[in-house]
């Protein structure tokens, strides 16, 4: 399938089997962040944010998503679309990533490291420079 934007994708994540595609965009309008099944063009639901998508993750087996975005947040959805929790940081983030097994996420922002359970948007550590 194709899907075509107005802009320009910012961000893109698969899940480990290939079945879900997590995609950042960026608009004319807004900015979007849209979740996708292998099968389909059509998103299975989307979610606008305040500022430009800095990076997604979809976890392994595609139970989670997560989307940051410039305004130093982090969001984690079920993949149904349920945010689940949101989190902001000191800094812009600029990466995220599921571990293997989808428990925990990661989370990089300027001069700070963050690791989540999933069940909770309180960090289990952080580290910093």
């Amino acid at each position: 399938w194709s899907y075509t934007t107005s802009t320009y994708t910012t961000a893109i994540s698969i899940s480990a089997d290939g079945n879900y595609v997590a995609v950042g965009i960026k608009s004319s309008a807004s900015y979007e962040f849209s979740f996708f099944t292998k099968n389909s063009a059509t998103p299975l639901w989307g979610y606008s944010t305040d500022a430009d998508v800095t990076a997604v993750s979809v976890s392994a087996n595609g139970n989670y998503v997560a989307v940051s975005s410039d305004d130093d947040k982090v969001n984690v959805f079920d993949k149904d679309g349920n945010n689940l929790w949101s989190f902001e940081a000191d800094w812009d983030i600029s990466s995220i990533e599921f571990s293997a097994n989808g428990e925990y996420l990661s989370v990089g922002s300027q001069g700070k490291g963050y690791l989540f359970a999933i069940g909770n948007s309180s960090p289990i550590w952080t580290f910093s420079n």
